[in-house]
């Protein structure tokens, strides 16, 4: 759908259309960034995250141990340290990332239709396009960018799965 309404777009008007090529590679360069960034954050978690499970397995292990020397309140405190530092990595972490992808897409969707109002409108008024065709223009940024945004999450649960592995 993205590929097709972008050509649906220079159909209608090329001129027009450039907003969404700029658009498009402007997110594209960004999401990229941050999906690299943040590809680098989940491989060290997954590390972290090793050690918790080794701690509770050999606690698992040898629980018959630590109930024989009374140990049991000193583990579930180391646990719950070791649980709580990777959860403090983890939003430390991915929170800037996160926190700044939403913004990104909606500037970048906010622009273009700013931008196809503004050179549409003057468009408009020197008969060069219709107002059909810039609402037509109009729901193709919808579905540029939601298709965009679909693409973009699944190429991070592809990494997300990847650096499990």
């Amino acid at each position: 759908m993205l590929i097709v309404a972008t050509v649906m777009s220079f159909l209608i008007n090329p001129r027009l259309a450039m907003i969404f090529i700029v658009a498009i590679i402007f997110l594209g360069g960004t999401l990229t960034a941050l999906i690299s960034k943040s590809v680098s954050n989940f491989s060290k978690c997954n590390k972290k995250y090793d050690t918790i499970n080794s701690d509770l397995q050999e606690n698992i292990n040898g629980v018959r141990v630590v109930k024989a020397y009374v140990r049991e309140d000193y583990e579930i405190s180391k646990f719950k340290k070791i649980n709580f530092r990777f959860k403090r990595y983890i939003f430390k972490k991915q929170k800037k990332i996160i926190i700044f992808i939403s913004p990104v897409m909606q500037l970048t969707v906010f622009s273009c239709i700013l931008l196809l109002s503004w050179f549409g409108a003057k468009m408009i008024v020197v008969n060069e396009l219709t107002t059909g065709e810039l609402t037509s223009l109009f729901a193709y940024t919808i579905n540029i960018f939601n298709e965009f945004t679909d693409a973009f999450n699944d190429v991070g649960k592809y990494y997300l799965v990847k650096s499990l592995w």
